[in-house]
Protein backbone atom coordinates (compact mmCIF):
# COMPACT_ATOMS: atom_id res chain seq x y z
CA UNK A 1 0.00 0.00 0.00
CA UNK A 2 1.24 2.89 -1.05
CA UNK A 3 2.09 5.66 1.92
CA UNK A 4 0.63 9.62 1.74
CA UNK A 5 2.45 12.59 0.56
CA UNK A 6 3.19 13.99 3.35
CA UNK A 7 2.60 17.11 1.56
CA UNK A 8 -0.94 16.79 1.10
CA UNK A 9 -3.51 17.12 3.94
CA UNK A 10 -6.34 15.25 4.70
CA UNK A 11 -9.53 17.55 4.30
CA UNK A 12 -10.81 17.04 8.49
CA UNK A 13 -7.55 17.07 9.08
CA UNK A 14 -5.65 20.49 9.35
CA UNK A 15 -2.28 21.02 9.80
CA UNK A 16 0.06 23.97 11.67
CA UNK A 17 2.27 25.55 9.36
CA UNK A 18 2.10 24.57 5.40
CA UNK A 19 4.91 21.96 4.46
CA UNK A 20 8.05 24.00 2.25
CA UNK A 21 6.54 22.46 -0.83
CA UNK A 22 3.84 24.08 -0.84
CA UNK A 23 5.38 27.39 0.13
CA UNK A 24 6.82 27.39 -2.73
CA UNK A 25 4.25 26.27 -4.88
CA UNK A 26 2.25 29.41 -3.72
CA UNK A 27 5.19 31.37 -3.78
CA UNK A 28 5.85 30.59 -7.79
CA UNK A 29 1.84 31.33 -8.35
CA UNK A 30 2.15 34.80 -6.90
CA UNK A 31 5.19 36.53 -8.43
CA UNK A 32 3.86 34.95 -11.84
CA UNK A 33 0.77 36.77 -11.12
CA UNK A 34 2.93 39.98 -10.28
CA UNK A 35 3.89 39.64 -13.88
CA UNK A 36 6.56 43.06 -15.39
CA UNK A 37 6.15 45.57 -12.55
CA UNK A 38 7.53 48.35 -14.95
CA UNK A 39 7.93 51.75 -14.01
CA UNK A 40 6.13 54.39 -12.66
CA UNK A 41 6.18 56.68 -15.78
CA UNK A 42 4.67 53.70 -17.71
CA UNK A 43 2.05 53.59 -15.32
CA UNK A 44 1.04 56.86 -15.94
CA UNK A 45 0.69 56.97 -19.13
CA UNK A 46 -1.21 54.03 -19.09
CA UNK A 47 -4.13 55.06 -17.50
CA UNK A 48 -6.87 57.37 -19.67
CA UNK A 49 -8.20 60.47 -18.56
CA UNK A 50 -11.84 60.25 -16.77
CA UNK A 51 -14.13 62.08 -18.84
CA UNK A 52 -14.88 65.84 -17.17
CA UNK A 53 -11.85 65.59 -15.20
CA UNK A 54 -9.69 68.51 -14.68
CA UNK A 55 -6.53 67.87 -16.38
CA UNK A 56 -4.25 70.28 -13.53
CA UNK A 57 -5.62 67.81 -10.66
CA UNK A 58 -5.98 68.82 -7.29
CA UNK A 59 -3.06 69.56 -4.93
CA UNK A 60 -2.35 66.94 -2.16
CA UNK A 61 -4.20 67.74 1.03
CA UNK A 62 -2.00 67.29 3.69
CA UNK A 63 -1.80 67.49 7.43
CA UNK A 64 -1.69 71.63 6.85
CA UNK A 65 -3.39 72.18 4.26
CA UNK A 66 -4.21 76.09 5.06
CA UNK A 67 -1.80 79.42 5.71
CA UNK A 68 -0.68 79.91 9.09
CA UNK A 69 -1.75 83.48 10.38
CA UNK A 70 1.56 84.86 11.70
CA UNK A 71 1.48 85.64 15.63
CA UNK A 72 2.32 89.13 15.78
CA UNK A 73 1.93 92.20 18.49
CA UNK A 74 -2.16 91.68 17.44
CA UNK A 75 -2.33 89.26 20.55
CA UNK A 76 -2.37 91.92 23.07
CA UNK A 77 -1.64 89.99 26.06
CA UNK A 78 1.06 90.67 28.01
CA UNK A 79 1.13 88.36 31.24
CA UNK A 80 2.21 89.79 34.93
CA UNK A 81 5.57 89.38 36.14
CA UNK A 82 5.51 86.69 37.93
CA UNK A 83 6.07 87.26 42.02
CA UNK A 84 9.51 86.89 43.48
CA UNK A 85 10.56 83.27 44.60
CA UNK A 86 12.08 83.81 48.15
CA UNK A 87 10.24 85.04 50.82
CA UNK A 88 12.18 88.32 52.59
CA UNK A 89 12.29 86.31 55.45
CA UNK A 90 15.90 83.98 55.69
CA UNK A 91 15.05 82.04 59.10
CA UNK A 92 13.30 78.90 57.80
CA UNK A 93 15.53 78.45 54.83
CA UNK A 94 18.35 78.66 57.39
CA UNK A 95 16.41 76.59 59.63
CA UNK A 96 15.69 74.34 57.17
CA UNK A 97 19.32 73.85 56.03
CA UNK A 98 20.17 73.30 59.49
CA UNK A 99 17.77 70.53 60.14
CA UNK A 100 18.67 68.67 56.78
CA UNK A 101 22.00 69.63 56.66
CA UNK A 102 22.81 68.25 60.40
CA UNK A 103 22.94 64.55 59.81
CA UNK A 104 24.11 64.38 55.99
CA UNK A 105 27.61 66.59 57.73
CA UNK A 106 27.13 63.77 60.32
CA UNK A 107 26.87 61.04 57.76
CA UNK A 108 29.75 62.71 55.38
CA UNK A 109 32.15 63.02 58.33
CA UNK A 110 31.67 59.66 59.14
CA UNK A 111 32.56 58.08 55.86
CA UNK A 112 35.15 60.81 54.69
CA UNK A 113 36.76 61.52 58.09
CA UNK A 114 35.98 59.06 60.26
CA UNK A 115 39.12 60.08 62.88
CA UNK A 116 37.22 63.74 63.56
CA UNK A 117 37.61 65.43 66.68
CA UNK A 118 34.04 64.74 68.62
CA UNK A 119 33.21 68.45 68.26
CA UNK A 120 32.44 67.93 64.85
CA UNK A 121 29.73 65.40 65.15
CA UNK A 122 28.20 67.48 67.83
CA UNK A 123 28.03 70.70 65.96
CA UNK A 124 26.27 68.92 63.33
CA UNK A 125 24.06 66.96 65.77
CA UNK A 126 23.07 70.59 67.82
CA UNK A 127 22.57 72.11 64.15
CA UNK A 128 20.28 69.82 63.35
CA UNK A 129 18.49 70.03 66.46
CA UNK A 130 18.34 73.89 66.56
CA UNK A 131 16.84 73.90 62.78
CA UNK A 132 13.91 71.44 63.87
CA UNK A 133 13.53 73.68 66.89
CA UNK A 134 13.37 76.47 64.96
CA UNK A 135 10.96 75.55 62.48
CA UNK A 136 8.73 74.00 65.38
CA UNK A 137 8.47 77.42 66.76
CA UNK A 138 7.72 79.18 63.68
CA UNK A 139 5.18 76.71 62.90
CA UNK A 140 1.24 78.71 63.15
CA UNK A 141 -0.07 78.67 66.75
CA UNK A 142 -3.23 78.38 66.08
CA UNK A 143 -5.82 76.62 63.46
CA UNK A 144 -7.23 79.33 60.78
CA UNK A 145 -11.15 78.37 61.53
CA UNK A 146 -12.05 80.72 59.38
CA UNK A 147 -11.14 78.08 56.25
CA UNK A 148 -14.11 76.38 54.55
CA UNK A 149 -11.72 73.70 53.00
CA UNK A 150 -11.32 72.89 49.62
CA UNK A 151 -14.13 74.45 47.47
CA UNK A 152 -15.22 72.53 44.46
Amino acid sequence: MPEPDPDEREPGRSSPQPSDREVERRWAELTAQLGDLGTQENAKDDHEPVAGADETGAAPSGPRDYEVAEDGEETGFVPPDPPPLRGSDPLPTLAWLAALGGPVATVIFLIVWPSAPSWVYLAAIMGSVVGWLVLLWRMPRSRDDSDDGAVV
